[in-house]
């Protein structure tokens, strides 16, 4: 009870507040818009900046930890796309819009705060290292594996050109990318410039969580409810069971465990929307997912906090 109480329901409250805000009109359509513009284009890629500065890149990025993780990942990208397939009877599309929806778990927006307040500020270098391959690794695997089933490329090299292409256009990989160049080349950042960045950080999570409650106001539960309640077994059950059963395996810390267990049970992000929409293809599961696998988190995360308590 008191994982539920002390860890999950601060957050979720945020998000709560966010969600009523924006249902009710307290909060216009267009500031939750600039809520999430900040976050997303300003405070977060600045938290990614300065966590990838000061890692510890050869204790953090682990390869038995990244594979602890995106090895459930994967599983559930197409387990996804099997079932819905074969058994749902959907079009290849929307398959691998069902299958990126549970490969992409909310690692930054609801992973992160969760692991923060549980476990605090120290605990986080494993999830960094996860975060930081995360949004790449997922929009490569969705990116590619939709183009080919849409006939798009003119063969390999050309889909994975248009996948790098998309990648690196994304801020937050820019900002990982930045970070890490720093901190391997041990650049000094002026004092005043860190002391900013400082600044704008301690607004991210906060922001960060407000505004996706804000967002998932837009959506509604309505339609194609199957390939939704797949989607939520696959990311809040199946990979998460599957990422203790590796990060045990591979006799990972502490850390690493809890890192890799709690953002593989995070709900898909609101990325798996934005995926959808890029394509135009199952943009109501994408979306409705969202919603309903972000609410019924709040039960199954209080489950894996006491598990790895």
């Amino acid at each position: 009870m008191s994982a539920l109480i002390n860890v999950l329901l601060p957050v979720f409250l945020i998000i709560g507040v966010g969600f009523i805000s924006a249902k009710f009109k307290w909060l216009p359509s267009s500031a939750v818009d600039g809520v999430m513009l900040f976050t997303q284009k300003f405070a977060i890629p600045c938290l990614l900046f300065n966590a990838m500065v000061n890692i510890e890149i050869g204790n953090y990025f682990n390869f038995l930890l990244i594979v602890s993780y995106f090895i459930p990942s994967l599983i559930g990208f197409f387990l996804g796309i099997l079932i819905s397939r074969s058994l749902l009877k959907y079009s290849l599309e929307k398959s691998v819009v069902i299958g990126f929806c549970c490969l992409y778990s909310n690692s930054l927006m609801l992973g992160l705060p969760i692991m923060e307040q549980a476990y605090g500020t120290n605990s986080l270098g494993p999830n960094y290292a996860i975060i930081a391959l995360n949004t790449p690794f997922c929009y490569m695997i969705g990116i590619v594996f939709m183009e080919f089933v849409k006939g798009r490329g003119n063969g390999l090299s050309s889909t994975v050109g248009k996948a790098i292409k998309g990648i690196f256009n994304n801020i937050l990989v820019l900002s990982i990318l930045l970070g890490i160049f720093i901190n391997i080349l041990e650049i000094i950042i002026p004092t005043t410039i860190n002391n900013a960045i400082d600044i704008i950080i301690k607004a991210a999570i906060p922001t960060a969580i407000f505004g996706l409650g804000g967002v998932l106001a837009r959506y509604k539960v309505n339609g194609d409810i199957l390939p939704v309640i797949v989607i939520a077994l696959i990311a809040l059950l199946m990979k998460p069971s599957l990422g203790y059963y590796l990060a045990d395996y591979n006799q990972l810390d502490t850390n690493s465990i809890r890192a890799v267990v709690l953002t593989a049970a995070m709900a898909p992000g609101l990325n798996a929307y934005i995926f959808a929409n890029m394509y135009n293809t199952g943009t109501k599961i994408a979306a409705t997912s969202v919603l309903f696998s972000t609410t019924l988190s709040v039960f199954t995360l209080w489950y894996w906090l006491s598990v790895l308590a």
